[in-house]
């Protein structure tokens, strides 16, 4: 499967191309980055060599099946437009797009042909979230009622985080960024996906510099199953302190805590609480699921669609946009 990488704009983009290499299917045929020296602590980390400064060009050029995107996230979705149009499949980092007019784009070039979508949702594949998900979906806290799930990460403002996400129109908004992993955490977990986003919030605290980011996010959504959940996802978390992935579940007949250090807690009624070990189901990665999604890797079954791809992907999106604009009780 010959593949071409375009941006290299997050170190995200660097460990997928990693991962690929150890994958004898996978053959990397080239490499496209606009600004290769603001990128070159990724592109090293990726260990390739930069073929291309155009994407048009990259495409138009080279003859390849798959388009790995991790570019300025404000950039993405037209690129992965532009190669779903091609006929190629697309493995992506989060987020897959920034706008409501790209993921609707993007959900309907999937609708014919074969063309396979899949987004870099790594919280499935964490021991935590599958044990979790094995707890939930037997029943053991019942049907699920009520969730609140965080997501916080630190903001490293001028110390790791790349400078484009504080320059107006190229980040897309901290729900896009951050809360896409929460609501595909929520259809993996409960089986239930987001039906409505009640009300969402995204607004700026700091860096004082760049008042056009959004450091703070909230949103209450509801699920199919009239579940209500409260998520946070924020980069406020302070310098030097850990930052794990956590939810809350309270169903019918318990509770269960869990977050992605490994650290599981279930409740049930009339029940001590008990830590559970988090045990690790189910090996494997965004890239091995998307080579069995592309029929490359005979014998596994995806764990991450193209359909889990794009529900999280569109949902992240229009929560975003629920919270640019005001709007609430958006269904989605």
């Amino acid at each position: 499967m010959k593949i071409a990488v375009s941006g290299f704009r997050h170190g995200h983009i660097g460990a997928i191309v990693k991962e690929m290499r150890h994958y004898p299917q996978i053959e990397i045929v080239a490499a496209c980055e606009a600004q290769p020296e603001k990128a070159e602590n990724v592109i090293k980390a990726a260990g390739v060599t930069i073929t291309h400064r155009d994407f048009d060009e990259m495409l138009r050029s080279v003859a390849f099946d798959a388009l790995a995107v991790g570019d300025v996230y404000a950039d993405r979705g037209a690129q992965v437009i532009k190669a779903l149009e091609a006929g190629k499949h697309v493995l992506g980092d989060k987020p897959l797009c920034t706008r409501p007019d790209e993921i609707r784009r993007i959900r309907a070039l999937t609708q014919t042909g074969d063309r396979k979508v899949i987004v870099a949702l790594t919280l499935r594949y964490t021991a935590a979230w599958q044990t979790a998900r094995r707890l939930i979906r037997e029943g053991a806290i019942g049907e699920v009622c009520t969730a609140t799930v965080h997501g916080q990460h630190p903001l490293n403002y001028k110390a790791g985080r790349p400078e484009w996400y504080f320059e107006q129109g190229r980040h897309g908004g901290t729900v896009c960024d951050l809360m896409i992993h929460g609501i595909d955490s929520l259809l993996y977990l409960t089986g239930s996906p987001v039906a409505e986003v009640v009300a969402a919030r995204a607004w700026h605290k700091e860096p004082a510099e760049a008042p056009c980011f959004q450091d703070c996010a909230q949103a209450l959504l509801r699920l199919a199953n009239n579940a209500g959940v409260m998520m946070e996802a924020s980069y406020k978390v302070p310098k030097g302190h850990p930052a794990p992935w956590s939810a809350q579940f309270w169903g019918t007949l318990g509770a269960l805590d869990v977050n992605t250090a490994g650290v599981i807690t279930l409740k049930r009624a009339g029940e001590a609480a008990r830590t559970v070990e988090a045990v690790l189901e189910r090996k494997g990665n965004c890239v091995e699921d998307f080579l069995a999604a592309c029929g490359e890797m005979p014998g596994r079954t995806p764990e991450l669609t193209t359909s889990d791809s794009l529900d999280a992907a569109e949902k992240a999106v229009l929560t975003q946009a629920a919270a640019d604009e005001g709007r609430a009780h958006q269904r989605v």
